[in-house]
């Protein structure tokens, strides 16, 4: 039951959200809180260029609380 009920959410485009990046665009998403994924690629140059990275929670806050000190 309940993995219906997922899978319908995931069907039903109320909770989905799509864009396009341009050339140079960047995206960036808490990876816990956000199932992502892309659509086919129609490109008539069928070049594509995909960079992806993770950075670690803590390191991230740390760092943050480090700048915010820093600079406020």
């Amino acid at each position: 039951m309940a993995y219906r009920n997922l899978m319908a959410r995931l069907r039903d485009e109320r909770f989905g959200i799509q864009f396009k990046l341009q050339a140079g665009q960047t995206v960036v998403f808490d990876n816990r809180k956000v199932l992502h994924g892309r659509n086919k690629f129609e490109d008539s140059t069928g070049r594509r260029h995909l960079h992806g990275c993770y950075v670690d929670r803590t390191e991230f806050q740390s760092r943050l609380r480090v700048l915010t000190q820093k600079y406020q």
